[in-house]
C-alpha cells in the first residue's frame, strides 16, 4: 500500500478517536485495532524499532502477559479470550506515541483544532439537553417524578426532575468523564497553542460546573483533584487577583447549584444524607465502611488474600464474589439492603490486586510512576503539567472507578498514560508559549 495512504489512514484513526467515544465500544475497538495495524506497518517501514525498546511499552507488555497468565491459571472463573485481547492496549499506547513522533507540528495542531470544534459542539448539545431535557437528536436526560420539596413545604403534587445528563452519549452516562479527560485536555491544549492562556483557568471552572451538573459524583471528585493541582501552575503564572476571581466564581456557582438545583441536590446532597451522614449509633467511619462500594472493596480484599500472586483471573470478581458474602456483618445484613457482588470491585487498584495479583499490581504501578515522572520532571511546560494533573485525577486511588478491563476505562487509561512519553518526543520549540 502507498505510504501516503497509510499515513492518511493512520492519522484519521487517531484524529477521530475522541469522536469514536461518542459512537460506542465497537467503534472504539475498531479505531484501536486500525491504529495498531497501521502504526506497526509504518514503524517497520520507517525502521523506528527503538519504540519497542521504550520502557513504557515493555512494562505494559509484561503487565498484559501477567494478566494472561492469571487467566490461564484461573480458567474456570476468568475469561482467557478477554485477557489475550487486552494485549492490544500497550500497542495502542505505542501508536499514540508514534503519532506524535511521526507527524508534523502542523498536523498535530490540526488534531487539537478539529477536536476542539467537536468538543464545543458536544458542550452546546449537552447544555441544550440540560435546559430542554432532550438534546438536538432527541436523546433524553434521565428524569423521574419526585415529591416537590415535600418535607420542607408539605406539598403533595409531583414534579418531573432530571438527575443525569448524557448528552450525545444518550444512555451511556459518561459525559462528565468525557469532558474531564478529553474535553479539558483538548480545550486546554488548543487554547495554549492559540496563546489564550489567560482564559484557560476560567474555561476549566466552566467545565467543572458542567461535570457537576452531569451527576457523575466520582468524576466531579476527579475534577476537584485536577483543578487543585493545576492551580499551582497558575499561581506561578498569574496574579493573585485572577486566581481569586476564578476561585470565587467556582465557589459562588457551586453554592447556587447546590442550593437551588434539584437534580444536584438529589445526586449529591441526598447521596450524602443517605450514605455518609452520621446517624445515631453510626459514625462517619461506620457509614463509609458499610457503603456499597466499600462492601465490594472488602470482598475484593478477601479474594486477594486467597490469590496473592496471580489473583483470581480477569473479570472473575462477578463470579467468585458470591463466596465472600460473609464480609457483611449481621448488623449490616439487618440495616443495609446492599450486596457484596457486582460486575467489578469499583476501584481499579483493588480490581488489579484481586483479579491479577501482586506481581501485575507492582508492574502496573511502575508503569504509572514512570509516566508521571516523565510528565512532571522531564518537561517543565504547561502541556506536560496539564497531563500530569489529569493523570493524578484519573489515577487517584481513593475513589470508585469503572472496571479497569472494560473498553471505556482501559482505552482512556492507556491513552492518557502514553501522552507524557508522546510529548517527550516533540521538539523543544513545539512549546512556543513557554
Amino acid at each position: 500500500m502507498n505510504e501516503k495512504i497509510l499515513d492518511n489512514l493512520f492519522y484519521s484513526a487517531i484524529l477521530f478517536f475522541p469522536l469514536f467515544y461518542v459512537l460506542g465500544n465497537a467503534v472504539i475497538n475498531f479505531s484501536i485495532i486500525l491504529s495498531i495495524v497501521l502504526s506497526t506497518i509504518l514503524i517497520f517501514k520507517k525502521k523506528k524499532f527503538f519504540l519497542y525498546r521504550e520502557k513504557f511499552f515493555i512494562l505494559g507488555i509484561i503487565f498484559c502477559i501477567l494478566v494472561v497468565i492469571s487467566s490461564i491459571i484461573n480458567n474456570e472463573n476468568s475469561q482467557i479470550d478477554k485477557s489475550l485481547l487486552y494485549l492490544r492496549y500497550p500497542f495502542f499506547s505505542l501508536s499514540i506515541i508514534f503519532f506524535y513522533l511521526h507527524f508534523s507540528q502542523k498536523k498535530i495542531i490540526f488534531f487539537y483544532k478539529f477536536n476542539f470544534i467537536l468538543i464545543v459542539i458536544l458542550i452546546f448539545d449537552y447544555i441544550f439537553q440540560i435546559f430542554n431535557k432532550k438534546n438536538f437528536f432527541g436523546f433524553e436526560a434521565r428524569c423521574f417524578e419526585v415529591p416537590k420539596l415535600i418535607q420542607e413545604h408539605n406539598l403533595h403534587h409531583m414534579k418531573v426532575t432530571c438527575d443525569r445528563y448524557g448528552g450525545m452519549f444518550n444512555d451511556e452516562l459518561i459525559m462528565g468523564m468525557y469532558l474531564l479527560f478529553f474535553g479539558i485536555l483538548i480545550l486546554n491544549i488548543f487554547l495554549y497553542f492559540k496563546n489564550k492562556v489567560n482564559f484557560i483557568f476560567l474555561i476549566n471552572i466552566f467545565i467543572g460546573i458542567l461535570i457537576l451538573k452531569s451527576g457523575e459524583k466520582t468524576n466531579f471528585l476527579s475534577f476537584a483533584i485536577f483543578i487543585f493541582f493545576l492551580s499551582f501552575y497558575f499561581i506561578r503564572k498569574f496574579s493573585f487577583r485572577k486566581i481569586l476571581i476564578s476561585v470565587v466564581v467556582l465557589i459562588i456557582s457551586t453554592t447556587i447549584l447546590f442550593k437551588y438545583d434539584k437534580s444536584i441536590q438529589i445526586r449529591y446532597v441526598n447521596f450524602y444524607i443517605e450514605n455518609l451522614k452520621p446517624q445515631p449509633g453510626k459514625n462517619i467511619g461506620y457509614q463509609i465502611y458499610s457503603s456499597p462500594w466499600f462492601l465490594h472493596y472488602r470482598a475484593a480484599t478477601e479474594i486477594y488474600k486467597d490469590n496473592l500472586i496471580f489473583g483470581s483471573g480477569i473479570k472473575s470478581f462477578r463470579k467468585v464474589c458470591k463466596n465472600y458474602e460473609y464480609v457483611m456483618t449481621d448488623r449490616e445484613l439487618r440495616e443495609r439492603d446492599y450486596r457484596v457482588c457486582s460486575t467489578h470491585p469499583h476501584n481499579m487498584y483493588i480490581e488489579v490486586l484481586s483479579e491479577t495479583g501482586t506481581i501485575s499490581f507492582i508492574i502496573l504501578n511502575f508503569l504509572i510512576i514512570y509516566s508521571l515522572y516523565i510528565a512532571l520532571v522531564r518537561k517543565k511546560n504547561f502541556v506536560n503539567y496539564l497531563i500530569f494533573c489529569l493523570l493524578l485525577s484519573f489515577l487517584f486511588p481513593f475513589k470508585p472507578t469503572g472496571s479497569f478491563y472494560s473498553t471505556i476505562t482501559a482505552s482512556l487509561f492507556w491513552y492518557l498514560i502514553s501522552l507524557p512519553i508522546a510529548f517527550k518526543s516533540l521538539k523543544e520549540n513545539f512549546f512556543k508559549n513557554e
